[in-house]
């Protein structure tokens, strides 16, 4: 017998709290939206750690991506930046990574039906969605290595090009902004 007491003692604990928390209604609501926020505001606050420190990026393999940097005798020393012809040569000395992309952040202008807008933009190549490991929603990978596209940012990245129909680009933009 003595061997269940404790749960004995747990469920005689139990209904106690029950009774003194039925006999003060106001102090118990207050006690159950202390909790809840309480909850709510922890579970938010992991979330964004998270996505902003723990899990930044949706790439495939984030910790193997590399920024490669080009040294400028002339400069000021290392720079992240550089020209056509010396991206097309360290894409074709690249014997160690599994690809070789650019990128470059500009306004893109988008026009239409209505008053122009422009928005933040990137010009990437194009095997840059095949080697982040980010799927394309539409549009058809072009085979050259520099026919930069321009990225849009949609709900879910989308390549569009100067061939794409407007009205596909409308919809992209009414499903993403609208």
């Amino acid at each position: 017998m003595k061997k269940f007491l404790w749960a004995d003692h747990f469920l005689q604990d139990l209904r106690y709290g029950f009774r003194i928390l039925a006999k003060t209604p106001g102090f118990t609501l207050l006690a159950v939206v202390s909790l809840g926020l309480g909850i709510m505001a922890t579970t938010a606050m992991y979330s964004v750690i998270h996505g902003v420190v723990l899990n930044p990026f949706p790439y495939r393999d984030v910790d193997t991506l590399m920024s490669v940097k080009v040294w400028d005798p002339g400069g000021r020393g290392w720079r992240t930046y550089y020209s056509t012809d010396q991206f097309l040569e360290i894409e074709a000395r690249n014997s160690i990574f599994e690809g070789v992309i650019a990128s470059t952040i500009s306004d893109v202008l988008w026009t239409g039906d209505g008053k122009p807008r422009r928005l933040r933009g990137n010009h990437v190549t194009t095997n840059t969605f095949q080697i982040l490991g980010v799927l394309r929603c539409w549009g058809a990978q072009s085979r050259g290595t520099m026919a930069l596209r321009t990225l849009l940012p949609c709900a879910c990245l989308a390549t569009v090009s100067g061939s794409a129909s407007s009205a596909a680009i409308r919809t992209c933009w009414a499903a993403s902004f609208d």
